[in-house]
């Protein structure tokens, strides 16, 4: 629970009915508006989920065609997180915001450990499987379509990983770096650019 006087109020009155967003303080009104002779706003508590723990809000798990994602109870998805159909996500993983995992056309398995930012996209083409291996780290924004990760890959932010790569072990995947399809990675390189050197 958040102390109370961190829970957020509606302020309906500001802008021409616009609503914004502020913090009831413990210091009074806000010196701005003493001086803009703005005057203070009524103040509505929102819905009590605003108080409420991030754990305690519905994930957005999704079956399709029969298959619905399977969730270790150690790993966090984030309730702004789209999970579809056939994903299966091992222990002690963390799925970020914003990131859409769709297992609806083949399978996903994101292995113990693993670590998916905000905003990144896993899919595939039919019939094909996407595995990230163990302890791999894929950065914010990062593309992986029907990719095979190996373990403890770091794949940096906005990279895309296009269909059939093989990305050996202890690889290191530069930020914006694209993967064109069916290349093959040894494990521990660096791979960087558009196109991709190593």
């Amino acid at each position: 629970m958040y102390p109370a006087e961190w829970v957020p109020k509606i302020d309906r009155q500001m802008l021409n009915t616009e609503l914004t967003l502020g913090l009831e303080s413990s210091y009074g009104p806000s010196p701005l508006r003493k001086r803009s002779g703005v005057p203070e706003p009524t103040v509505f508590n929102l819905p009590t989920t605003f108080n409420r723990s991030i754990l305690d809000i519905p994930q957005m798990l999704y079956e399709f065609n029969g298959y619905r994602p399977v969730v270790h109870a150690s790993s966090f998805v984030h309730p702004q997180a789209v999970v579809t159909g056939n994903v299966t996500i091992g222990k002690d993983v963390y799925i970020g915001p914003g990131a859409a995992l769709r297992g609806d056309w083949g399978e996903i398995v994101i292995s113990d450990g693993c670590n998916v930012q905000e905003n990144c996209t896993i899919h595939m083409f039919p019939g094909v499987k996407v595995m990230l291996e163990e302890g791999a780290h894929i950065g914010h924004g990062a593309i992986i379509h029907g990719a095979h990760i190996g373990r403890n890959c770091l794949v940096g932010m906005n990279a895309v990983l296009m269909d059939n790569v093989e990305l050996g072990d202890e690889c290191i995947v530069g930020a914006l770096s694209f993967l064109p399809a069916d290349s093959v990675w040894e494990r521990r390189k660096v791979i960087v650019g558009i196109p991709p050197e190593q």
